[in-house]
């Protein structure tokens, strides 16, 4: 809850900076000069390509027949990717414009995760999203926008070793897995021409608790039975992407 609370705080103070930020921007005279006679195109089909930094939070525990046997902990992580998106945006009268997309991130955000006296490494591995946007263009040349969709992430699997200095693997682990959620967004999108554009977008993912069952033996000597490892992923992103609308 306290992660929500700082995101939709942080949501509209950078919203607000995106309509400040394209305000001063269209009252220049490089923008009314360069942007503004390009006569900008808004509706269409869209494709762009970009790439970005995002970290992830994991809170996990361990559970044997749904009862918690650890405190529940929190792992974080954290790297770069590459996106693709493609969608489609219709510009409605007073300069309203809504849309949808889907789009796709390849990358490798890593971190260490550990809970009851183990530690291993985990990557968030790639993800997909689909959603849909609403904002409204300044002066046809600058478009600030929120937007929201479904998101699913891929997570590698998960081999543990004892928390201490030069550890030992245990032989216990568990498996990867794929983590469904929704998202929601902030950005702000430029055009350099009529066709080309650039945008931003901040983005905040929630993902629902999975519960992966632990296999392999503890110390290498006892085999695990009906030892699961509970987690629920939150993901923080920020893209910058080159828009093209056909």
């Amino acid at each position: 809850m306290a992660l929500q609370k700082k995101f939709v705080s942080f949501l509209f103070s950078r919203l607000a900076l995106s309509f400040s930020f394209a305000l001063i921007l269209n009252n220049s005279v490089l923008a009314q000069d360069m942007l503004l006679g390009c006569n900008p195109k808004w509706t269409g089909v869209y494709a762009g390509i970009g790439a970005g930094m995002g970290g992830w939070a994991i809170d996990n525990k361990f559970t044997v027949d749904g009862h918690a046997i650890t405190a529940t902990e929190t792992a974080g992580g954290f790297g770069g990717f590459g996106t693709l998106i493609v969608g489609y945006d219709y510009l409605f009268p007073y300069s309203i414009l809504a849309g949808v997309f889907i789009d796709g991130d390849l990358g490798h955000l890593s971190g260490t995760m550990g809970n009851g006296g183990l530690v291993g490494t985990i990557n968030e591995t790639g993800s997909w999203q689909l959603g849909a946007r609403l904002g409204g263009t300044i002066n046809s040349v600058f478009l600030p926008y929120l937007s929201t969709g479904y998101s699913k992430a891929h997570f590698d699997s998960v081999n543990f070793d004892i928390d201490l200095p030069g550890g030992a693997f245990t032989g216990l682990s568990v498996p990867g897995f794929s983590a469904g959620g929704w998202f929601l967004g902030a950005g702000l999108e430029g055009k350099i021409t009529a066709n080309w554009s650039i945008k931003g977008e901040y983005r905040f993912a929630f993902y629902n608790r999975d519960n992966l069952l632990a296999s392999g033996t503890i110390d290498g000597a006892v085999p695990v039975s009906g030892l699961y490892f509970s987690e629920k992923p939150v993901v923080q992103s920020f893209q910058a992407t080159l828009i093209y609308k056909i």
